[in-house]
């Protein structure tokens, strides 16, 4: 009772701070896969209520910020209760909002409205006669030189695919394509190049800088939609694929690829601006214990049950919970000192307890329970991302050797 008080404590603690906080600004999000997972939730609500809750804590970071998320808050409210009937009311209501928001999107611009094309090229003409061309089915926009095509290429609202000239003074189509291709932020966009030039080495040195496809001039119309058309399925689908390969299949939150992609990118940034990057490693105790007595089917739920709790405990968009491996996670602090870590580390060990999950052959309580090592630095050359983990998988090793349910912490100068 105490334990299950104090989680509770922690949770009202959280929202309190959480509400001083300036708004999170609106960011874009995938209205069809949105859709799609309220639909999968809604048709688990009476039979897999941990998959509902995992679910509805994806959608209150993918509708973050926007004029759904209120509605995300009351489900989890109803979910929080133990009130599957007005959860599905609640995932219902959201879905019928989602598919009328959609339909008036469709009514405006159409499908594909929402994807954005970058027309580069030094003669104005040529840009308008291509966003005349495009207008009806896409976003678009354009730009008279490379050093614009590559601001544009890096912004928040980056293009789905350019359309890039090859010959243009200061930076050619061929120096935008070779940059885009080095930088990992633009290196996915793909590239048709325009040119009037029709000699198979000029073409060939496109495709090595990594180009999808050549047009050229003079421009036939239908031929250019249809590569364009062509080139943005292509993406969609890669799209999807990647996001699929970083997703752990059993618990659905990021997993080993993702978290390794995720800590290399924090690393860097922290190294550059001198700032703090706190991991924790935690491992669910006696996990083996746990399967051999109660079976594997209730390991299975167990590990959705505190992959769902570890999620709850970061509130913060930029940190990342991932699966590590078999019953071990992680969890990646970006801008985080050891304190903040801490605090992080305490409350998901709480919320674990206060699921409450039997665990009848643990030595640390008669329930599920989980041990942490939580390390905190600001990364420097002289150290790899390799010792970072290592030093997190020590103090693990230590919390775990030390009576287990607790969490052990280094801060590394």
């Amino acid at each position: 009772v105490l334990i299950s008080i104090e989680a509770m404590s922690i949770s009202l603690d959280v929202h309190e701070s959480s509400s001083d906080e300036a708004p999170q600004e609106p960011h874009e999000y995938d209205i069809f896969h949105v859709i799609q997972c309220i639909e999968h939730a809604v048709s688990k609500v009476d039979d897999d209520i941990t998959e509902v809750r995992a679910g509805i804590l994806q959608l209150k970071q993918t509708l973050s910020g926007s004029e759904f998320f209120d509605e995300v808050l009351g489900i989890e409210q109803a979910m929080d209760e133990f009130d599957p009937d007005q959860t599905k009311r609640g995932l219902m209501v959201l879905l019928n909002r989602l598919r009328k928001s959609l339909k008036q999107t469709d009514s405006m611009v159409g499908d594909s409205k929402t994807l954005k094309v970058l027309v580069v090229d030094d003669v104005s003409e040529n840009i308008e006669v291509l966003m005349e061309l495009l207008k009806s089915d896409y976003k678009v926009v354009g730009a008279r030189n490379g050093e614009k095509a590559l601001e544009i290429a890096r912004s928040k609202q980056a293009p789905d695919i350019v359309l890039l000239d090859v010959n243009m003074p200061g930076l050619s189509g061929f120096d935008v394509c070779r940059i885009m291709k080095e930088k990992e932020e633009t290196h996915d966009i793909p590239v048709i190049f325009i040119t009037a030039e029709s000699e198979v080495a000029e073409q060939a040195k496109g495709f090595d800088l990594g180009a999808v496809d050549y047009i050229t001039k003079p421009i036939v119309p239908a031929i250019v939609k249809m590569r364009v058309k062509t080139q943005l399925e292509i993406k969609k689908q890669r799209d999807l694929l990647a996001r699929l390969s970083t997703i752990d299949g059993l618990t659905q939150i990021s997993n080993r690829r993702r978290f390794d992609d995720i800590l290399s990118r924090d690393w860097n940034r922290c190294t550059r601006n001198n700032a703090y990057l706190s991991l924790i490693l935690m491992d669910i105790d006696h996990f083996k214990q746990y399967n051999d007595l109660y079976g594997h089917q209730a390991g299975d739920d167990c590990l959705r049950q505190v992959a769902a709790a570890f999620l709850k405990g970061c509130m913060r968009e930029t940190d990342l919970v991932a699966r590590y491996g078999g019953e071990e996670f992680v969890a990646v602090l970006p801008d985080t000192d050891h304190d903040g870590a801490m605090v992080v580390a305490d409350r998901m060990r709480n919320l674990i307890a206060f699921l409450d999950i039997p665990h009848a052959n643990s030595s640390a309580a008669g329930y599920v329970t989980v041990s942490q090592g939580v390390v905190t630095m600001i990364p420097r050359p002289a150290m790899t991302v390799q010792q970072f983990i290592e030093s997190a998988d020590e103090c693990l090793y230590e919390a775990k050797k030390t009576g287990r349910n607790k969490a052990v912490s280094r801060t590394i100068k």
